[in-house]
């Protein structure tokens, strides 16, 4: 739900910048929220994965073509070797780049809104796609995921990657490898286009666009607040187990739940610890408590973690150790970068779709004729 929390002001009829909106306009808005839909949690976005099992299960063509289309993306992946977890430094072979938009293009006949579903289909998520019974979609080290797959340059910056790396590098077992995560970029441009098809004002889309990176953020570290896992019975048991060993029942019920299977065991509590210092800290702001109770992120939490110089002067808790305050702004900052990361990913998929989404200056009829129909 924290997602579409700024999406819905838009169609609110009191909104003066909703009523200002053609009526394609305010449907392609609408169209952006059905998508996204209101279920997105820590591992995947439910909403979009709903959204595409709609769309396949309603049109028997859409559904051949996409099986077509990856199964042929799955046989591409056979013939070069895979990289585990494609690391984020990673980028496509010089002959790779550009491979998935070019291979939608040629199984859409060129049509690029068909396209940009086909890409979109699997390519919003590299686990949580769609219902396997409608399409089984390539593994997550799949070439498609590769950065670049949409074509040369469309990545985020090598600035933000070294910033990236230089953050969260050494982090330990929950980072030995960074992924590179381009399915944020895949996914934001098939959702920038069904803003941009419809002719939503750039800069509204866009504003749109990396609103909803903030949403899906901010939203994420709201649902772990207001789970209340997190909190100081927790923290005390998690280091109690540092004493008593791997063998203890909570610690069992908790490396199950963050599926920590591997690394080092003090490693692993220690993350888990600075985790609940984080979650505790933020929690400890009542702006931020409440806003997240009420599912808006856009507000204190939002501003926080874009507030970078604070987080590393940050005054910490007089019960947090000198130690376990180095971990906890680490860890705020991590959750930073992790904003300004997804944010650029979802701009960098929103230029995608200004460059390759065609428009239409009518409503449905127009839209609805492009592509396949059972």
């Amino acid at each position: 739900m924290f997602l579409l929390l700024f999406l819905f002001e838009f169609s609110v009829a009191q909104n003066p910048l909703y009523l200002l909106l053609s009526e394609n306009q305010q449907t392609g808005i609408n169209e952006y929220k059905n998508a996204l839909g209101t279920t997105i949690t820590a591992t995947a976005n439910f909403g979009l994965a709903g959204y595409f099992d709609n769309q396949l299960s309603r049109n028997k063509c859409l559904l051949q073509l996409s099986k077509k289309f990856y199964s042929n993306i799955k046989s591409y992946d056979n013939k070069i070797p895979s990289i585990e977890g494609i690391p984020l430094s990673t980028r496509a072979l010089p002959s790779e780049r550009g491979f998935l938009w070019n291979k939608a293009l040629e199984y859409s006949n060129g049509d690029k809104q068909l396209a940009f579903m086909l890409i979109g289909i699997c390519g919003h998520d590299d686990k949580a796609q769609n219902d396997e019974k409608f399409i089984s979609c390539p593994n997550n080290d799949s070439k498609m995921y590769r950065p670049e797959s949409l074509g040369e340059g469309i990545d985020i910056s090598e600035n933000l990657k070294k910033e990236i790396i230089g953050t969260q590098g050494d982090l330990g077992s929950e980072n030995i490898h960074l992924k590179a995560k381009y399915y944020h970029i895949i996914g934001s441009a098939f959702t920038s286009c069904l803003l941009l098809r419809r002719n939503v004002p750039e800069v509204m889309a866009k504003t749109i666009t990396t609103t909803a990176a903030s949403g899906y953020r901010s939203g994420r570290l709201c649902e772990a607040i207001n789970s209340g896992i997190f909190n100081e019975s927790n923290r005390s048991k998690l280091l109690d187990c540092s004493i008593n060993g791997e063998k203890s029942s909570f610690w069992k019920d908790m490396s199950e739940k963050f599926n920590f299977h591997s690394g080092n065991f003090k490693n692993k509590i220690e993350i888990l610890v600075s985790h609940i210092d984080a979650y505790l800290y933020l929690a400890s702001d009542k702006q931020i408590r409440e806003q997240c109770l009420k599912g808006k992120v856009s507000g204190q939490l939002n501003s926080f973690l874009q507030d970078q110089a604070n987080m590393k002067s940050l005054k910490c808790p007089q019960n947090l150790t000198e130690s376990r305050c180095s971990s906890l702004r680490h860890r705020l900052l991590t959750w930073s970068i992790d904003l300004k990361w997804t944010t650029e990913q979802h701009s960098v998929g929103f230029n995608f779709a200004l460059k390759n989404c065609p428009r239409t200056l009518n409503d449905d009829s127009e839209i609805e004729s492009s592509g396949l129909r059972a």
